[in-house]
C-alpha cells in the first residue's frame, strides 16, 4: 500500500535495533554517538509501544516530500570556555555536552523547524552513520509515526556538516533550527552554504555547554543525489553477523563483511584528549603485540579517528574508517568513552564510499582537510 508517496516500509524489532548499534558502532571510526546510551534508546523506544520503520529511498517516490534530519552538534567544551562561562554568568554551565537531556530539549529544534514551515516531515534522514546518530532519528521519526530512510550523507561519522555530500552536492536547504538546554532557539531562514552554518552552529554549540540540538529540512527531489543508501540495513547486517559469529571468528567476520584490514594489534599506553571549539580532539598511543611487537602505532582524532601512524610513518587516513576493536566486548571503542588500557586491541581499517575518493571528496575529507600534509593511501593498498 502506498500512503503519501511512501512504501513498504520495515518495522524494527530489539535484535534489529540492537544489532544496528554493534555494526554502525564498527563503520562509524570512533564517533557518531554513544554506543551504550542508543541501546538504552533502542530499548526506550519499543518500551514506550513505538514502531521504528526504515524505507527504501528507492521507495520513496514523491518528489516534494519533505525530509527531516535532526541531530546534535558539539563535541565538548575547552577548559577556556568553561572559565568564559563562569566570568560572565557568575557560575558554572550548568549541562555540559556528556550529560546533556537529550530527551528534554534536542528535539525541540524539530518541533521549531514543523512548526515554523507549518507542516510535518514525510520521513527523516540520519545526517551520519552512528550508534547515537542513527537512534536518535530513529526515535523522532518513531515518535512521530515516520519512516527513517535507510541511508545517510556521508557513509561513516564526520566532525563537520562540510564533510558531507549535503556539501558536496551543493543540497538546498529550506531551513535549519537549533536548540540549546538553555531554552534558545536559533532559526536559520537562510545560510550561504554549510561551511556557515557549520561555523556559526558550532560558535552556538560552544557558548551552550559544548553541544546543540540541530534539525534541518529539506525536500526529497534535492536530498536524494546526497545519499549514501542503505547504511541503516548495512549496520544492522554487520551487527548481526557479529553477534550470530564465534569468540574466535569475530575479527574475521567484520573483515569479510566490510573489506576491511587488520592495521595493527596491541594496547594503548596513553590517551590523550582535549574539547575545544565544540569538537573532541587527541591522540591514542599503542605498544604492539604478537606480529607488531616492538611495534609502535598512534591514531589522532577530531571527534572521529582520522590519521594512523606506524613507526611514526603516516600509513592510514581519512576517508577510510579507522577503528579500535576491542574483541574483548565485540565492539568497536567509542572516542568519548574510558579507553581500555588492558585490553588487547586491533586497529582496523576498512574502505570508504566510493565519493570521497575522488578529486573533491578528498579535498573535504582527505588529510588536508584536517591540516595534514602527506598523501592519502587507500587502505586495500596495505597489507599486515
Amino acid at each position: 500500500m502506498i500512503r503519501n508517496g511512501v512504501y513498504n516500509l520495515k518495522t524494527l524489532n530489539r535484535e534489529d535495533l540492537h544489532d544496528l548499534v554493534y555494526g554502525a558502532t564498527i563503520l562509524s571510526t570512533g564517533g557518531g554517538g554513544s554506543p551504550s546510551n542508543a541501546l538504552k534508546t533502542a530499548d526506550s523506544i519499543l518500551e514506550k509501544g513505538f514502531k521504528p520503520r526504515i524505507i527504501n529511498p528507492r521507495d520513496l517516490k514523491r518528489k516534494k516530500a519533505i525530509v527531516f534530519s535532526p541531530g546534535d552538534l558539539g563535541g565538548g567544551v575547552s577548559v577556556e570556555e568553561e572559565e568564559r562561562f563562569e566570568r560572565v554568568y557568575k557560575g558554572k554551565i550548568p549541562i555540559k555536552w556528556d550529560k546533556w537531556p537529550y530527551e528534554k530539549w534536542s528535539p525541540a529544534s524539530v518541533k521549531e523547524l514543523a512548526r515554523f514551515l507549518g507542516r510535518e516531515p514525510d520521513v527523516y534522514l540520519a545526517t551520519e552513520l552512528g550508534p547515537g546518530a542513527f537512534m536518535g532519528v530513529i526515535e523522532q521519526a518513531a515518535k512521530d509515526g515516520k519512516p527513517l530512510i535507510d541511508g545517510d550523507t556521508v557513509g561513516r561519522a564526520v566532525p563537520d556538516a562540510t564533510m558531507t555530500r549535503l556539501f558536496l552536492k551543493n543540497t538546498k536547504m529550506l531551513v535549519g533550527v537549533s536548540t540549546s538546554h538553555f531554552g534558545d532557539i536559533i532559526i536559520w531562514k537562510h545560510v550561504a552554504d554549510l561551511r556557515r552554518l557549520e561555523d556559526m552552529g558550532r560558535a552556538f554549540a560552544t557558548v551552550s555547554g559544548g553541544g546543540v540540538g540541530m534539525a534541518t529540512a529539506y525536500e526529497w527531489k534535492d536530498v536524494k543525489n546526497a545519499l549514501v543508501p542503505n547504511s541503516v540495513t548495512r549496520s544492522i547486517d554487520l551487527g548481526k553477523k557479529i553477534r550470530e559469529s564465534k569468540d574466535n571468528d569475530t575479527l574475521d567476520t567484520i573483515l569479510k563483511e566490510t573489506n576491511g584490514r587488520v592495521l595493527f594489534k596491541g594496547r594503548v599506553t596513553e590517551a590523550k584528549n582535549d574539547s575545544k571549539h565544540g569538537h573532541l580532539y587527541g591522540d591514542y598511543f599503542l605498544d604492539g603485540l604478537g606480529d607488531y611487537s616492538g611495534h609502535k602505532f598512534r591514531i589522532w582524532f577530531k571527534n572521529e579517528n582520522h590519521v594512523g601512524w606506524k613507526d611514526g610513518n603516516p600509513c592510514v587516513s581519512s576517508p577510510d574508517t579507522i577503528t579500535l576493536y576491542d574483541p574483548a566486548v565485540k565492539q568497536g571503542i567509542w572516542n568519548w568513552d574510558k579507553i581500555p588500557q588492558d585490553h588487547d586491541l586491533y586497529v582496523l581499517g576498512i574502505p570508504c564510499h566510493p565519493t570521497w575518493r575522488t578529486k573533491r571528496g578528498l579535498e573535504v575529507l582527505g588529510p588536508s582537510a584536517f591540516g595534514f600534509d602527506f598523501q592519502y593511501n587507500p587502505v586495500e593498498s596495505l597489507t599486515n
